[in-house]
């Protein structure tokens, strides 16, 4: 999103994983955070395989699809 700010899909620090193991959760971290307290943005369901995630934008108007 910026300098500080990431999407991010993770399967670490407690996050769920599909049956896939690929991510479940997408969350927005910030710089100097812990990554399990970010919060989250869109979950899945335990049946989905996966999800995709797109930033659009210029800087400081980034919109995630």
């Amino acid at each position: 999103m910026d300098a500080d700010t990431l999407v991010v899909a993770h399967t670490t620090e407690g996050a769920r994983a599909l049956p896939s193991q690929f991510p479940a959760e997408l969350h927005l971290w910030k710089r100097g955070t812990a990554l399990a307290k970010a919060p989250t943005l869109f979950k899945v369901g335990p049946t989905d395989s996966l999800f995709q995630f797109a930033l659009t934008g210029a800087p400081g108007h980034r919109k995630i699809m």
